[in-house]
């Protein structure tokens, strides 16, 4: 898969990596090092046969065939794909294996149409005998992706191998879909942790580009040829200058894209405290109009009382003082005084004094 992508660890792209040993994590590196027809199916087949150990079906592969890795589109404007690297084992079994340096949206779905079409270019097309007598017995097909990064959706551990399998009882159902997902952030293990083959292949392809040495030489022949076919000086002019400017253009994509990250952060930032200010505007103005409601209720419910208070006792003063009037005329008119005699006596209105 391209390349041109970002690493996991950003301090590895200062590292010089055009002398020494190969970098297989790099999609030029990976392609020289498993690839590479005539110097590489050794590596390749044991690679395999590490991942697979143990495998009833897949185990023990013999020998391995490079294959056309560039797919033309099935018709005229239609989208082709290129492998990594495409081979067909002694058994009939067919393997895409890639190398995936950064996340992707729709990584596994893109696998799973790497891995179709490669069933799909199996069928007969056309109007012929043989496309009128296929019975859909292809090749089975397994798909190997080798992942920089975890990939969502798949379980946080370094392989992940999935197949067509009943759900209930996990039995498989058919053995021609084969899908293993390797997650190198999952390979922690230092090189005296490694306990399997694949742990020893995974720990060589994490780490053999920085650590500049591959790892389990005195232990296996075929690392000690691995270190021996990684040498960056055994490459030819062109396989160097590809591989060169394939480090350059993953160190170009890495700086551009360490570049938009801090300006997306940046940029984010501003926004966050922009929008905040705002919310915060809105907030404070909201609160305080609830306040102020409350505080205004409080205050017109106390000063209500205090008028209340104060209009009552007026009123209650008022009612009393005309009560005693009215009864202190009464009284006198009882002893005979006329109107105008009373207001005189009393000092008010003789019409006040007429009302009662």
């Amino acid at each position: 898969m391209d390349i041109r992508e970002s690493q996991e660890n950003p301090a590895e792209a200062s590292v010089e990596m055009t002398e020494g040993l190969l970098d297989p994590t790099y999609d030029a590196g990976f392609k020289l090092l498993f690839g590479r027809e005539d110097v590489s199916e050794d590596m390749l087949k044991e690679l395999l046969n590490s991942i697979f150990e143990g495998d009833s079906e897949l185990a023990d592969i013999q020998s391995v065939t490079y294959m056309n890795s560039e797919k033309e589109g099935e018709y005229s404007g239609a989208r082709g794909i290129r492998y990594d690297i495409l081979c067909r084992t002694g058994s009939g079994h067919r393997f895409i294996v890639e190398m995936q340096k950064a996340p992707q949206r729709y990584f596994i779905k893109r696998a799973e149409y790497y891995y179709s079409r490669a069933i799909a270019e199996q069928g007969f097309s056309g109007k012929g005998k043989e496309s009128a007598t296929w019975d859909y017995d292809f090749t089975p097909v397994v798909g190997v992706y080798i992942c920089q990064t975890r990939v969502k959706g798949i379980p946080p551990k370094l392989v992940t191998r999935c197949r067509l399998a009943d759900e209930e009882s996990g039995e498989p159902i058919e053995s021609t879909l084969r899908y293993v997902y390797v997650q190198l952030p999952y390979c922690k293990q230092t090189e005296e942790e490694c306990i399997s083959y694949c742990d020893e292949w995974m720990y060589n392809i994490r780490n053999m580009g920085q650590k500049q040495e591959v790892a389990f030489k005195s232990k296996r022949d075929v690392f000690r040829r691995l270190a021996e076919i990684s040498k960056v000086s055994n490459l030819s002019p062109a396989q160097r200058r590809v591989y060169e400017a394939d480090i350059k253009a993953a160190r170009d994509y890495h700086n551009e894209l360490e570049y938009a990250r801090t300006e997306g952060l940046e940029l984010g930032l501003e926004e966050g405290r922009r929008q905040g200010l705002e919310q915060g505007l809105e907030q404070g103005l909201e609160q305080g109009l609830e306040q102020g409601l409350e505080q205004g209720l409080e205050q017109g419910r106390r000063q209500g009382l205090e008028q209340g208070r104060a209009q009552g006792l007026e009123q209650g003063r008022e009612q009393g003082a005309w009560k005693k009037l009215c009864s202190i005329v009464s009284a006198l008119r009882s002893k005979g005084m006329d109107t105008p005699a009373i207001a005189a006596l009393i000092g008010e209105s003789p019409e006040v004094i007429a009302s009662i």
